[in-house]
């Protein structure tokens, strides 16, 4: 069995009843199919120049994320389940072999709305909406998030759906309760007054609280890799194929530029798919802070 990544929890299977053994179809982002293969490569590429057997084959990978398998969606798209051969159609205008679904309003003999939102944390990463269309009942799934912009990254967008949502699925440790204390909706008109005081607090639905530690680990990391270098060691950082890799490689070469550190110390990404990933990356910068697209144009 293929080992998941993070951009696998990123997906969501469409069980549909069948009375054949294929594979029911996946959705999926964009880059989530795209990032999510790249670590299957990279991940089967590692262990063999280990010469451990991988478990799986390229072709195994090839087969997951075929044409067959996966249905590309963009943020806020709903699909309507169970899904119709008709209601997709094959992506044309990218280089991706993957099927796009298409937004289809009719919700004739339909039984659940399914919709994609930015969660963060990793490119194309996000949790999904799901609503019973037969009493409105709604469910978040939010199996990874991260409510703080970061440099490659927008904030999620898990708080206007997480708090009211009738049931919120995540991971342990998740936010369930603590949305009720880092956000709170906005006070009626008729009441502002008498609750202006919570609007100073919760700013009006936004987080009352800073990311966690988001700036000080960066530094504290930076700092203790100034210290190695100083003594003229080495830093090796494990890190994963296509996801958090993206967030790291930025803070560095930042760093790297704002104190014009190329000429003394060397910083290197090795890995079997590391060119593939940046590749990647480039062709996925609307999915990403705007900012971005001049800076990875100019490396």
């Amino acid at each position: 069995r293929a080992p998941r990544s993070l951009h696998q929890e990123h997906t969501n299977n469409n069980e549909q009843p069948t009375t054949t053994k294929t594979n029911p179809p996946f959705l999926a982002t964009y880059p989530t199919v795209k990032m999510g293969q790249m670590t299957l490569y990279d991940h089967h590429a590692s262990l063999s120049l280990d010469g451990v057997h991988p478990g799986y084959s390229l072709e195994d990978v090839d087969a997951v994320f075929g044409k067959d398998s996966f249905h590309t969606l963009k943020y806020s798209q709903t699909v309507y389940l169970p899904l119709d051969e008709d209601e997709y159609s094959y992506n044309t205008t990218t280089t991706t072999t993957t099927k796009k679904t298409k937004v289809n309003s009719n919700k004739t003999n339909k039984l659940l709305a399914i919709t994609p939102y930015l969660s963060g944390h990793v490119v194309g990463g996000c949790f999904w909406v799901l609503k019973q269309l037969s009493d409105d009942t709604e469910v978040v799934l939010a199996p990874t998030y991260h409510h703080a912009k970061e440099k490659h990254l927008p904030g999620s967008t898990l708080h206007k759906f997480g708090l009211n949502a009738d049931a919120l699925l995540t991971m342990p440790g998740g936010p369930r309760g603590l949305l009720e204390k880092l956000y709170q909706p906005p006070p009626k008109k008729d009441n502002a007054e008498k609750k202006r005081k919570q609007i100073v607090h919760y700013n009006r639905g936004k987080p009352i609280l800073t990311p966690p530690m988001g700036h000080r680990s960066e530094s504290e990391l930076i700092e203790f890799i100034m210290q190695a270098l100083r003594r003229d060691g080495n830093v090796l950082l494990p890190v994963d194929a296509s996801g958090r890799v993206l967030e790291l490689l930025l803070v560095l070469d930042r760093h790297w530029e704002r104190q014009r550190l190329g000429a003394a110390y060397n910083l290197c990404w090795v890995g079997p798919m590391s060119i593939n990933t940046i590749e990647f990356a480039r062709a996925q910068l609307e999915w990403m802070n705007p900012p971005l697209g001049a800076q990875f144009d100019s490396q």
